[in-house]
């Protein structure tokens, strides 16, 4: 008998674990979106995490944290971004991910170090679609053809 263990999750329990963490925002911008799976499918038990440049400080709207719903979607209301900066850096935690990914959302193509560092063909990966004057839509990929630019955090 090997005591080699294979790595595996059990989760996540975010829905109910966290439930008291949970914090869609308050501003008058709209991020909306899907978390999907590499065939195009709904992740109903993600977490996404968005937060601005200046958390810390005045220009920033710090931590938010939202579960997905059962059609995989997520739902912020932020400020609105710098017209340089993105609308928000992403975390991202769902079942099958050892660990969490990080990416951005932007509001537009812009010349930015994090949607420069991408590559061009993928930079539209982290561009959130404009609906109306005050809602982006932006789906989150976690794999496959459309799958979104993820970082490394350091």
């Amino acid at each position: 008998m090997s005591n080699v263990t294979s790595s595996q999750t059990i989760g996540p329990f975010f829905h109910n674990a966290l439930a008291w963490a949970f914090d869609s925002g308050s501003g008058p911008i709209e991020l909306v979106g899907r978390v999907l799976d590499g065939s195009d499918q709904p992740v109903s038990d993600a977490m996404v995490e968005i937060w601005a440049d200046g958390a810390t400080g005045k220009d920033g709207f710090g931590l938010l944290r939202q579960p997905t719903d059962e059609a995989g979607q997520f739902r912020f209301r932020i400020p609105a971004p710098h017209p340089s900066a993105p609308l928000a850096h992403v975390c991202v935690f769902a079942r099958g991910c050892f660990n969490q990914h990080f990416t951005a959302v932007f509001p537009s193509m812009m010349n930015h170090r994090l949607l420069t560092a991408a590559p061009e063909s993928r930079r539209a990966t982290l561009v959130a679609a404009k609906e109306g004057d005050h809602t982006y839509r932006w789906d989150l990929c976690l794999q496959g053809a459309r799958e979104t630019v993820f970082f490394e955090y350091e």
